[in-house]
């Protein structure tokens, strides 16, 4: 598929990433920032922008068999997302929870697709019906131990232990944030 969401495990850890390609079709992803700013680095690429977000829904076309395949998740799944620097720009400024919808256009002429980003309202009967991203008691836990002095690595630690979901980036993520 064009658009999905790839498990990866490193050091008994499974991470969940959002993979999409510019060159095969997709009709449109739903996607919302579950942090305000991402995490940024540069490699041999260039610059990378690296969003906590939570996916809502999506709709591709398998490459194997053109079938259309829609996919609407009942919780929204939380995953990291590479940005391109084009999304980023277009996307660093939405706020938190907003439904974010991502569709491909190709104009004439166009040798790749190019993405295009919409700012949905919450009640748009584009987004989903449950598209408010849950709070998560994590993120709150590790504001909390921010505020009572406990260091990152000893967050880190605390967290892995009590949530089975968190990742360190997330969790590193939500303590140099808060």
């Amino acid at each position: 598929m064009v658009v999905k969401i790839v498990e990866t495990e490193k050091n008994g850890k499974v991470f969940k990433n959002l993979k999409m390609s510019n060159m095969l079709p997709f009709e449109y992803v739903i996607i919302e920032k579950s942090f305000p700013d991402p995490k940024t680095g540069t490699s041999q690429y260039g610059n990378w922008y690296s969003y906590g977000i939570y996916v809502t829904e999506y709709v591709t076309v398998d490459p194997n068999t053109g079938e259309r395949v829609e996919k609407k998740f009942d919780e929204p799944e939380q995953v990291s997302f590479f940005a391109r620097e084009t999304i980023h720009e277009k996307i660093k400024n939405i706020p938190v929870n907003t439904p974010i919808k991502i569709r491909q256009e190709k104009k004439e002429g166009d040798q790749f697709n190019r993405y295009v980003i919409e700012q949905l309202e919450k009640n748009d009967a584009n987004a989903t019906a449950n598209n408010v991203a849950p709070e998560i008691p994590m993120n709150e836990k590790i504001k909390e131990y921010k505020k009572n002095g406990v260091t990152l690595e000893e967050v880190l630690t605390l967290i892995k232990k009590q949530y089975d979901n968190a990742s360190d980036d997330l969790i590193k993520q939500v303590y140099e944030s808060s």
